[in-house]
């Protein structure tokens, strides 16, 4: 039984170290069928439900899933060994990739190699890794996910878009896909799309969706700024006076707002 698990694993490690020199990058258009040929729909409504996102993965889930945290453990060292590597290649970036997607597979519970998966995949290079990037933002994004980690990830999902029409569709995926694990998270997407909004004079949508960032989280300072410039008669003096509280809770010692609730 332990002969056949350890010759199980060694065919997991030599499939993936020989994918590391000959899978091809995920497209960015298989990542983002839906944002990139969005159906119709109506403005109104930007918390539509989104079709999910088509897409090959780069392997299906064995039926019978193996089970190893010490194994992860050293998969997630390794791929860490190389990760810190100041002059770190593609090809090594893309090993790293499989050892954390490795150490994934064999303890779901491994977040540090979920947070690295995202560090690494979300730095600039010819190696694109689309699909697996945002299925792992979206399984990173929970209640304790680090704000910087998420945020540069989803900066970089975006970037990768050429139209505002596919920015909206992909932030409104992410908002949805997020749920409730992460309402900071959901939050600053939220104010990202409002700002899309507002960039194309569609104020309605623009004040409907920064009301609802602020909603979901009142330290956003973004959310709260753009509603008082787009309808600042509809802000009452007892909403400032809240948000300049939550301000002043993030910077205690920023003297325009202490003048301010003063």
């Amino acid at each position: 039984m332990r002969t056949s698990y350890i010759i199980r694993i060694t065919i997991f490690i030599t499939i993936g170290l020989g994918l590391s020199g000959l899978a091809a990058p995920y497209s960015n258009q298989n990542l983002y069928a839906a944002a990139v040929e969005p159906n119709r729909y109506d403005v109104n409504v930007p918390y539509r439900k989104i079709p999910p996102m088509s897409g090959t993965n780069l392997y299906n889930i064995p039926p019978e899933k193996l089970f190893s945290p010490s194994t992860s453990e050293l998969f997630y060292e390794k791929a860490f060994e190389i990760s810190q590597r100041s002059d770190i290649t593609d090809s090594q970036a893309q090993q790293s990739i499989i050892f954390l997607d490795a150490a994934m597979e064999l303890d779901s519970s491994a977040g540090l190699a979920t947070a690295d998966m995202l560090r690494i995949m979300s730095r600039p290079g010819p190696e694109r890794h689309l699909q697996k990037l945002y299925e792992t933002f979206i399984k990173y994004t929970d209640k304790n996910a680090d704000m910087v980690i998420a945020d540069s990830a989803a900066k970089y999902l975006l970037n990768q878009l050429d139209s505002r029409i596919q920015r909206e569709t992909l932030l409104r995926r992410m908002i949805q896909d997020i749920g409730e694990s992460n309402l900071s998270v959901r939050s600053e997407l939220a104010a990202v799309l409002g700002l899309l909004y507002a960039e194309k004079a569609d104020n309605k949508n623009a004040i409907m969706v920064m009301a609802t960032a602020y909603n979901w989280n009142r330290y956003n300072q973004l959310a709260f700024e753009k509603l008082l410039e787009l309808a600042p008669d509809q802000i009452g003096p007892a909403l400032k006076i809240q948000y300049l509280r939550f301000k002043i809770r993030v910077n205690p010692f920023d003297p325009g707002t202490a003048l301010s609730l003063a």
